[in-house]
């Protein structure tokens, strides 16, 4: 049984015990609720330490992930301000040649390997692909790529997706980065996507943990709408899965994205 204990007043013993009285019973008495109260602090202060070790393994991988799309963000101001692939747009445009198509394919598709990127496409501003330099186009693009590129074509600026999946793809699990070739036309016409496959960096990122591990896990979720999206991994039937209802509140990445705290200690998976 657990006690509740404040100072020494009543104590549960086995009926054998009872039976006993003087001073061994008070004696056992205030053993058991001590040996409980010893318990309970030691039981906190575990918990209160590896609390401060998670939260501190958490702020470092947000930290380090924070960092590295901002790094990815500056460096595409490189093809947003890149004359060369403006002009390979417009003369394509202009005169329906598709060398100049190639030359301008070539010249992201350069920028891309130098910068780790895993495929690079043209989109027109209806959401068309024009054309891709590794996998054969969809019919259709995602909604998560054509919400970006419209941010990009209206502001002008480098925008980017959330991770989203795309079955049946070259890259299943991807982060999109959107630059509109303002240089071509103001607004732009066009933009060029780079696309990241997460397994790359942020996946082993996530994974890192500073000791060796067989529990641990971090995971990268977001909450849309009544849903908790896993970031991770997004394919039914996965760990984790795709998609949590918010309403399941014990969960802990539902109630940690409703939480003001930095940290919130409760059960992950059921």
């Amino acid at each position: 049984r657990y006690i509740s204990v404040t100072g020494v007043q009543t104590c549960a013993l086995p009926i054998f015990l009872r039976r006993m009285t003087g001073p061994l019973a008070m004696a056992l008495c205030t053993i058991v609720a001590l040996t409980a109260t010893v318990m309970f602090w030691r039981i906190h202060d575990v918990e209160q330490r590896e609390a401060a070790r998670l939260e501190t393994i958490a702020e470092s991988h947000a930290r380090e992930i924070g960092n590295w799309l901002q790094h990815r963000m500056k460096e595409t101001e490189f093809v947003l301000s890149s004359k060369l692939m403006a002009e390979y747009f417009q003369k394509w445009e202009r005169t329906g040649n598709d060398e100049f198509l190639r030359n301008l394919l070539d010249r992201v598709k350069s920028y891309r390997e130098a910068n780790e990127y895993e495929s690079a496409l043209l989109i027109d501003e209806h959401g068309a692909t024009i054309a891709r330099d590794i996998e054969p186009p969809h019919s259709v693009s995602s909604p998560a790529l054509l919400d970006a590129v419209n941010r990009a074509l209206k502001t002008g600026k480098v925008q980017r997706t959330q991770i989203y999946h795309r079955p049946q793809s070259h890259v299943q699990m991807r982060l999109d980065f959107v630059i509109p070739l303002i240089m071509a036309s103001n607004p732009a016409r066009a933009a060029i996507v780079l696309r990241v496959d997460p397994s790359i960096f942020l996946y082993p990122l996530l994974n890192s943990w500073p000791a060796a591990t067989t529990t641990g896990e971090s995971v990268l979720v977001r909450r849309e709408g009544d849903q908790i999206i896993h970031m991770n991994r997004m394919e039914p039937g996965v760990h984790g899965g795709g998609m949590v209802a918010t309403a399941n509140a014990e969960l802990l990445v539902v109630r940690a994205t409703a939480s003001d705290e930095n940290l919130e200690i409760g059960r992950a998976h059921v």
